[in-house]
């Protein structure tokens, strides 16, 4: 059950008004890596008072639809720091989609888990991260055998531009699906 636009003017993104109808019930972490010839793992750091988040987004074998799975850490003093979410964090927690840690490091620690059974499905192109502030990150993922190169800095804020208007056309033609998380569709919203 996703609700998105609660609140949402008109300058809102447009993908959102395709949200909820692209949902695919049956797309879990483990069905898209079965379902996907290639995957790219997309990490936004946050902070000590913010979500660190993934995209596991993968192309479907034998076409050209995008699969979008995603979770996300808070360390713990976020919910301190942002006591009117805490309740819905703890929601999004209960529900498997957030991991509330004590240290970051334990974070980064399971998303290079993510890359490496991302990578041990035969399926990682490649891991894209805000080239700001990421090498604990880049760490983790090397303590695993996932070479440095293979961690891409992408440039943030406008030059984004691209990549979001791909995905919302995307979504609107029904070329991109995703595993319906209520997470997402409050990140959305």
């Amino acid at each position: 059950n996703i609700e998105v636009g609660v609140g949402l003017g008109g300058d809102r993104w447009r993908g959102a008004d395709h949200w909820v109808d692209e949902v695919d019930p049956e797309l879990t972490l483990a069905t898209l890596l079965e379902r996907s010839e290639v995957v790219v793992l997309g990490v936004d750091g946050g902070g000590l008072d913010d979500l660190l988040g993934v995209a596991v987004l993968g192309r479907e074998i034998g076409g050209r639809r995008w699969l979008l799975w995603n979770k996300a850490w808070a360390p713990e003093g976020a919910l301190t720091l942002r006591k009117a979410e805490a309740a819905r964090f703890r929601d999004f927690q209960r529900d498997g989609q957030l991991v509330i840690v004590r240290d970051m490091e334990e974070a980064f620690s399971d998303v290079a888990d993510l890359a490496l059974q991302i990578d041990q499905a035969g399926v990682l192109h490649g891991v894209a991260l805000d080239p700001m502030g990421v090498g604990l990150i880049i760490d983790a993922m090397v303590e695993r055998e996932i070479a440095a190169e293979r961690c891409i800095g992408i440039p943030q804020g406008w030059k984004l531009n691209g990549a979001i208007k791909s995905v919302e056309v995307k979504l609107a033609s029904g070329a991109m699906v995703h595993a319906g998380q209520s997470m997402m569709a409050w990140c959305v919203g």
